[in-house]
């Protein structure tokens, strides 16, 4: 179990420092990288579950990936 933990917090750490976090607008900024109005990049945030349904109603494939509080700062 404790490695299993380790090798979550390692992808979790990784994901964190490879994404723009685009906060309570991720729904509509991916959706604006779907349809080719912003550049396509690496970016994490919040949906709700109504906004994560419509995105995948529209063939837009999203993962959730709960992130341990204190991860969003600096990490050490």
């Amino acid at each position: 179990m404790e490695a299993l933990q380790a090798m979550y917090l390692h992808v979790v750490r990784k994901v964190v420092e490879n994404t723009e976090d685009v906060g309570r607008h991720f729904a509509e900024e991916v959706r604006r990288m779907h349809h080719g109005e912003e550049p396509v990049r690496a970016i994490r945030g919040q949906a709700t579950p109504q906004e994560k349904a419509s995105l995948q109603e529209e063939g837009i494939d999203v993962l959730s990936l709960p992130v341990p509080e204190g991860f969003d700062g600096p990490l050490q």
